[in-house]
């Protein structure tokens, strides 16, 4: 149970790994979000208009700001994974945080993310997990 907790032996490292692709992928697929709200280039796994709340037009002031979430989503995102592979202790929260957001942003576009919405609960699961179940069982 011990490479759960992200210890430093082989199978800790290939989790570490592993969870750093993970949130990096879910970064990248954030930018994707950006380019879509703020219409940079043809993107069509996303709509350029939120589902909720109905009625926003492509290119509002609203939805160019919920546009910049995306992108700071993103940042965040790959900034937690390199914080988890890199070993440090700040990854949890900035991935707690950005994962919290993201779920708002995944309700708003809910016909393009409902995906996005199973990967940020899945993120908050697993540091819930290992950060009030596993460690107080390894101390």
């Amino acid at each position: 149970m011990a490479f759960l907790a992200l210890g430093e032996g082989t199978a800790g490292m290939i989790w570490r790994y592993l969870i750093a692709a993970i949130l990096g992928l879910h970064g990248v697929i954030h930018a994707i979000g950006f380019a879509a709200t703020w219409r940079l280039g043809q993107i069509n796994a996303i709509s350029t208009t939120p589902t909720f709340p109905s009625g926003l037009g492509s290119g509002t002031t609203l939805v160019q700001f919920l546009g910049l979430l995306w992108l700071l989503l993103a940042v965040a995102f790959v900034g937690a994974a390199v914080g988890v592979a890199s070993g440090a202790g700040w990854w949890r929260l900035l991935a707690a945080a950005a994962a919290v957001l993201s779920l708002v942003l995944c309700l708003a576009w809910w016909n393009d993310a409902k995906f996005g919405l199973a990967i940020d609960i899945a993120i908050l699961a697993g540091l819930a997990i290992t950060t009030w179940v596993v460690r107080p069982a390894l101390t």
